[in-house]
């Protein structure tokens, strides 16, 4: 009697610890912010403010239909790490202009769209560990004769309004211009004008560029970079208690090679060994000026 209770028990043991490791079904949401949604406090859930393109890899919708699933690389990490906090996501789809207005507003509780982290915007709001390098670089058509910086001057060029490339931009109008800017809410308008031929180049992340020139490269091309390699993380309200959940979820995701993989998934390459979807910032991360 005796070992045939201990049998059961051992039995009941394993039947437990194999649930526990059955991974959570997270539930998730989508909302449009500009028809004035925004969180519900303190439900349970982490809420995401975050900018959908019609275009893949970060986040788009499948076919380019809002009635389709959200999908991309930022969209599987974040549910990845909902997943192992335990909470379900709401995504709230926001333009860049009112992404950080929004989170300081309280409007969600996080934000992601290929942020980099940069030292001004720490001032403000804290950030997650990274886990993606990004430059900034220029998508041309391949007949256009852009490739040194010093080939800027007396073009037209586009990026998105508030962004980092509009701020270098304008910050060295007197060193490499002079040239017209103009500027957009998201970088697949201007992806479009330069293949009207309506702008010489757009400037965005190279992460974007780099997809837009896989999917179209019979008629563009990268044409230069900045050569700045930001760092990209989440942001959040200054001292959120979130921050480190969701930095130990990236920081184990790391360690699995979970991001190495999500990024092969979505550019069919690996990043670099030494870059943020694999280095481990043990002491946190600091962006330098």
């Amino acid at each position: 009697m005796k070992r045939t209770i201990s049998l059961i028990l051992a039995i009941l043991m394993i039947t437990l610890s194999v649930t526990a490791q059955v991974k959570k079904e997270v539930n998730v949401q989508v909302f449009d912010a500009a028809n004035g949604a925004q969180k519900k406090t303190n439900d349970g859930k982490l809420h995401v403010g975050i900018v959908v393109s019609p275009i893949p890899p970060r986040a788009y919708y499948k076919d380019a239909d809002p009635t389709k699933p959200l999908l991309g690389y930022e969209i599987d990490i974040i549910t990845e790490i909902a997943r192992r906090i335990g909470k379900d996501v709401v995504f709230y789809q926001s333009a860049w202009p009112t992404l950080f207005t929004g989170l300081l507003a309280n409007k969600w509780d996080m934000t992601a769209s290929n942020i980099f982290i940069k030292l001004e915007r720490t001032a403000m709001m804290d950030f997650s560990e990274p886990y993606l390098d990004s430059d900034v670089a220029c998508l041309t058509k391949k007949d256009k004769n852009i490739n040194s910086l010093a080939d800027l001057k007396g073009k037209i060029f586009g990026c998105v309004t508030g962004s980092g490339p509009e701020t270098w931009l304008r910050d060295n109008m007197a060193k490499y211009g002079p040239y017209t800017l103009r500027t957009y809410e998201g970088y697949q308008d201007s992806f479009l004008d330069v293949e009207a031929g309506r702008l010489d180049g757009a400037f965005t992340d190279m992460v974007s560029v780099d997809w837009y020139v896989r999917e179209h490269g019979d008629t563009t091309k990268r044409a230069v970079t900045l050569g700045l390699a930001y760092r990209v993380g989440f942001s959040f309200r200054l001292h959120d208690p979130l921050v480190p959940s969701i930095t130990k979820a990236l920081q184990d995701m790391k360690r699995e090679r979970w991001i190495m993989n999500i990024y092969h998934k979505y550019y069919n390459v690996y990043p670099p060994e030494n870059s943020a979807a694999n280095i481990i910032f043990e002491k946190g991360y600091v962006p330098d000026v």
